[in-house]
């Protein structure tokens, strides 16, 4: 492989004002209709318009934005990830030096990895792609070498932008890739021009987000800036973001959710505060959020329980705060009663549901006790958006209320990332707008007289957890890989309020692959997959029931259409199967291994 050396370096906004609105109910309906839209941007800035038809919010490029904070207010600090900070005048400077080589290097429409851990010098990269314009897979380097081997393999990467602080010996480069090196070598801000910009088309793909896959494999989702900037459009709209606010967010950059704070952030010239609770840990992430005066923060909702669970006694770490964005997973009623208790008067909680295909819902949640249901809803679709909720099975009788959601908008995602190219997989076109998509999401929803959504199960196997979609498929298929195991499959159970995944593998004949115990399993799996698909807990079995058509056997729940749990179809066939010793009934009941 080959380094193109950029030097970089770190150092230390005209605001933008939205105004707020309520979201009007919508009524359910089982043909598409379409959600109201908000009457104006009353945040964009006039001075961003250009000659001519004035552009619309989403068609104005997240590099345009930091342009117009750097002229107004270039010393005001961007970026704090703890070791140092960026004025927005160095950002965009810093981008847009690195974009030049980026084009340089890079075709049109040819992707790029971003190899680089959360700091400064990641949202530098993922800027200079986004002025550039070229779509950048952002590879999350928590993960297993071997998955992020794997994600290169599948992607047809031919160049990825690192760090000198980023080990890239596990990634396996071939001679012909090439490295584009951001490091920290110190370079005055007066002695480099600007450069123009290039005319920038927030409609091309921009930003390239791997998932867990059905298949078993991981999947990249292509979206537009358009799309990103049309959720930091309702964003803005329903949270009154300015300059003044501080973002923190502990989603990974990876992800749909931390690429929309990030993006909202620099969008109104606030200042983005980066740290991970598994390094910082929830001490420290409390500390941070009294010592930088977050006011707006983002996380699922088991992070933000730990964070606050035992906060009793530190209340005023989290006195600064106005704004919680909370979603990715189940959010329960008590822990809306916990935010609340812990933040100040003037905090407000934004629940969320999204996927990384398409923009979804969100609501805010009232403080009032007496104004909550039961379940916490999932909120209002995005304005704009057209919608439908179709039966689960074909036989099914027309329900107007309850069923699958389905998106159609031109702000679903462009398609999936497979070797250099896009293909359109589960996204479809709209045969009366060619820039219109269809996405049928795989959540079941039940829609309330009010227009609310309420997430109330999965039409697949998919789960969530800690934010993070999670596919069993990916996990059984890495069981299967490993020598000595026949077969494999993977349950989830709800404990402690939290999706976990339990993993049942069947031994090989004439093998004694777990004769030292599961611990080599465990880090076989530590090794090739995240955190988000590490079974709580590995059982022996002997055999996997299956349907005839080779299929796990498993049913739906008619009351809430949600995938019953493999072990508990079990209970009554365990005889037939395994014998009382090895049934999956008593497996479920067992401390983790």
């Amino acid at each position: 492989m080959f380094r193109v050396d950029i030097p970089i370096d770190s150092e230390e906004d005209s605001s933008l004002t939205p105004g707020l609105m309520e979201q009007p109910a919508i009524k359910p309906a089982h043909a598409w209709r379409v959600a109201p839209d908000f009457p104006d941007d009353p945040h964009q800035p006039k001075e961003l318009k250009q000659t001519g038809p004035a552009k619309a919010f989403t068609e104005i490029s997240l590099i345009d934005h930091v342009r117009f904070h750097a002229e107004q207010d270039g010393e005001r600090i961007a970026i704090d990830d703890g070791q140092s900070t960026i004025c927005y005048k160095a950002l965009l400077q810093k981008a847009l030096t690195l974009s030049q080589t980026i084009r340089s290097h890079i075709k049109d429409r040819e992707a790029l990895g971003v190899a680089i851990k959360n700091s400064i010098a990641l949202h530098i990269a993922l800027l200079a792609c986004i002025a550039a314009q070229r779509p950048y897979i952002a590879m999350d380097m928590n993960s297993p070498n071997e998955r992020n081997r794997n994600i290169l393999k599948k992607s047809g990467l031919r160049a990825i932008i690192s760090h000198k602080d980023t080990p890239l010996d596990g990634l396996d480069l071939a001679d012909d890739q090439c490295v584009i090196s951001v490091n920290d070598a110190n370079r005055l801000l007066d002695e480099v021009s600007l450069p123009d910009l290039p005319i920038t088309d927030t409609e091309k793909p921009a930003i390239i987000l791997y998932t867990s896959g059905s298949t078993g494999e991981p999947k990249g989702i292509v979206n537009s800036e358009k799309a990103v900037l049309e959720r930091v459009r309702h964003y803005i709209h329903s949270a009154g973001f300015t300059r003044d606010d501080v973002f923190l967010p502990l989603s990974s950059a990876c992800t749909i959710a931390g690429t929309r704070e990030c993006f909202t952030a620099l969008t109104v010239g606030a200042t983005l505060v980066l740290a991970s609770p598994d390094k910082t840990g929830l001490h420290g992430i409390r500390s941070l959020i009294q010592q930088k005066g977050v006011t707006v923060l983002n996380a699922v909702p088991a992070v933000l329980r730990a964070l606050m669970m035992d906060a009793t006694d530190h209340q005023h770490d989290f006195q600064s705060i106005r704004r919680i964005r909370v979603g990715g997973d189940r959010i329960l009623p008590q822990d809306i009663e916990l935010f609340f208790s812990i933040c100040s008067q003037d905090c407000r909680i934004q629940a969320s549901y999204s996927s990384t295909e398409t923009t979804a819902t969100y609501y805010e949640v009232p403080r009032e006790p007496e104004k909550r249901t039961a379940m916490v809803a999932a909120g209002y679709l995005h304005s704009g958006v057209s919608y439908r909720i179709e039966p689960i099975e074909a036989d099914d009788p027309p329900s107007t209320d309850e069923g699958e959601l389905v998106i159609k908008s031109p702000y679903v995602a462009l398609g999936y990332w497979r070797d250099g190219r896009i293909e359109a997989g589960a996204i479809e076109n709209d045969p009366d707008d060619p820039k219109t998509r269809v996405f049928h999401t795989g959540d079941l929803v039940r829609q309330r007289a009010d227009g609310l959504l309420e997430i109330i199960g999965r039409k697949d196997r998919q789960v969530k957890i800690n934010g993070k979609r999670v596919e069993p498929a990916e996990l059984e298929l890495c069981l299967r890989r490993l020598s000595g195991i026949l077969d494999a499959a993977i349950i989830t159970v709800s404990e402690e309020d939290q999706q976990r995944l339990i993993a049942f593998v069947v031994e090989a004949p004439d093998t004694t692959p777990l004769s030292d115990g599961i611990d080599p399993i465990r880090h076989y799996l530590r090794d090739h997959l995240p955190s988000s698909l590490q079974p709580m807990r590995l059982h022996r079995i002997k055999r996997i029931p299956r349907l005839p058509s080779g299929k796990h056997d498993q049913i739906y729940s008619r009351g809430t259409k949600q995938t019953a749990s493999l072990g508990a179809l079990i209970v009554g066939r365990v005889n037939a199967c395994n014998g009382p010793t090895a049934s999956f009934s008593r497996a479920l009941s067992r401390p983790k291994a």
